[in-house]
């Protein structure tokens, strides 16, 4: 392993950090760059690893011990307002467990969501023409749902930490980094147009 990775993001080695506070049945949409590189042809080992961390109010007597649940679910679709649409309507029935992720990653959803500290990884050998990463977009979603028992104990607002990485692991000389970067910095032109 590259050092330098765990301070900084490498070329084939990118870390999206983001976090902030988050209300109890909302949902906090992220969606993640993926550069063409990463989905180009070839067999060759590329990751998305996310880690996410919270300090939620918890009860040892219990065995749903976390007053907060705070959990992510990787997503992929057409657009921002179609996940939107999907987890607004889960919350009215909180239904999220019914909401289907990209893929299942090395944990899954239902191992990883149980602690404060969550992380999961999705691993890739090759895309194909139908690929949802060639073909869509891929969001990452948070959200908060407490426990009935647990509302009146916790705060309006809990914060959480987020990390999504993307690696290229035998491409070393992928250019992920100016990808996304540059992708990133367009997005940001058009907002400042608006």
């Amino acid at each position: 392993m590259d050092e330098t990775a765990l301070r900084r993001s490498l070329e084939n080695v990118v870390t999206l950090i983001a976090g902030g506070p988050i209300g109890n049945k909302r949902h906090h949409f992220y969606e993640i760059p993926i550069p063409d590189e990463f989905t180009s042809s070839g067999q060759r080992l590329r990751e998305i690893a996310v880690a996410l961390a919270c300090t939620p109010v918890v009860r040892s007597t219990r065995i749903k011990y976390r007053a907060s649940r705070i959990d992510f679910r990787l997503v992929a679709a057409p657009d921002l307002d179609r996940v939107a649409t999907m987890f607004n309507k889960a919350t009215e029935k909180d239904d999220y467990e019914n909401i289907p992720e990209f893929k299942k990653g090395v944990i899954g959803k239902t191992a990883r969501s149980k602690g404060t500290v969550q992380a999961d990884l999705w691993r890739f050998k090759s895309f194909d023409s139908r690929s949802a990463l060639r073909n869509g977009r891929l969001f990452l979603v948070v959200t908060r749902n407490d426990f009935p028992w647990g509302e009146s104990l916790c705060k309006a607002e809990e914060s959480y930490s987020l990390v999504i990485c993307l690696r290229d692991r035998e491409n070393k000389k992928a250019r992920l980094y100016t990808q996304i970067k540059n992708r990133l910095r367009n997005r940001m032109r058009a907002r400042l147009q608006r």
